[in-house]
């Protein structure tokens, strides 16, 4: 295309980042409270609830909340980053087509 100046190696890497970026994250099925990056160093300290009755049981239900949420959220994550890989290469795919004579 005249007068366009396309840096296809920076898309290729753009979207090579993205799926390495989505590969460090731990797919949910495989995912242990103990290996989340997200997750403070230890679980929750059921002493933070004081005399509460149950408060071992309340501290348990914190972690495993905790853990879902961090568990969907990095899905998500590697769901986007996996569509920013596949649209940045649609894009040179794109491109490439409407330069072609």
């Amino acid at each position: 295309m005249a007068g366009l100046d396309v840096h296809f190696q920076a898309l290729n890497e753009c979207g090579r980042a993205a799926k390495n970026a989505s590969k460090a994250l731990v797919p949910g099925d495989m995912m242990a409270a103990d290996k989340l990056p997200a997750l403070p160093g230890k679980l929750t300290d059921s002493t933070a609830f004081g005399k509460l009755d149950n408060s071992h049981s309340l501290a348990a239900d914190i972690d495993k909340i905790w853990t879902e949420v961090v568990k969907d959220d990095l899905e998500e994550a590697r769901n986007k980053l996996g569509g920013v890989e596949r649209a940045l290469d649609k894009v040179e795919t794109n491109i490439r087509a409407a330069d072609r004579p």
